[in-house]
């Protein structure tokens, strides 16, 4: 049974006594950390009702680097133009392991396949659900909507990807499955009645568009 969990490069995560690391040896970075006692990355922050937010073996910041290294983000809609920019941003922040992308269609990009892809349909509420849950996903940004070109065309189909894509995310993260959402609105949320210069947070949304409807409507759940 191990007594602490330790990294090369940083020290201690949990110890026995301050003496503990210097009769065990290391665990790397590239290794599994394992503790009987305490999962790390199912423990929940020191601050949220922890019973262990006052253990002394456990080294709080250390461990709150490792939550954040060893954590997952999934990016719903990366094949698209944002999405791919995304992606590749946050693979050179936080790794390429790190970074799950997902949509309907494989991306063109070979570096973001570089992460690992999962073919899903956003609009899909069981299989959107068994992936965020199983997932483990600390963030996950959802990219996922039809356009006004398209949408314009299409309009209850662009309703519908882009209202239901949202919603299965919400959703998830009511269920406590996924701890933040990133979710972007559009400027075409605005009408033609809107003024053009120091636009006020409070200005009249006023869309013309199915899609500035449906990201008008996001922006109230």
């Amino acid at each position: 049974k191990p007594s602490h969990c330790f990294d090369a490069a940083i020290g201690p995560l949990i110890s026995d006594s301050r003496d503990a690391t210097l009769s065990h040896p290391p665990v790397t970075r590239n290794q599994t950390l394992l503790c009987r006692e305490i999962n790390l990355v199912e423990l929940p922050s020191r601050g949220k009702n922890n019973p262990l937010a006052d253990d002394k073996r456990i080294n709080w910041p250390t461990l709150d680097y490792f939550r954040i290294a060893m954590s997952k983000t999934l990016v719903i809609g990366a094949s698209g133009q944002l999405g791919i920019e995304l992606v590749l941003a946050l693979q050179a922040k936080h790794g390429v392991g790190s970074i799950h992308v997902a949509d309907i269609r494989v991306p063109e990009n070979e570096q973001v396949l570089k992460s690992h892809f999962l073919h899903l349909d956003a609009t899909d509420e069981e299989t959107m659900a068994k992936v965020l849950e199983e997932g483990q996903y600390v963030e996950v940004y959802q990219l996922a909507a039809m356009l006004s070109a398209t949408g314009e065309k299409k309009p209850l189909a662009a309703w519908d990807l882009n209202m239901k894509s949202l919603l299965n995310v919400l959703e998830a993260a009511r269920e406590g499955w996924i701890e933040r959402v990133f979710w972007p609105s559009s400027i075409a949320v605005f009408g033609p009645g809107t003024q053009k210069k120091n636009v006020p947070q409070d200005a009249l949304l006023d869309p013309t568009t199915v899609y500035g409807i449906s990201k008008q409507s996001g922006e109230y759940w």
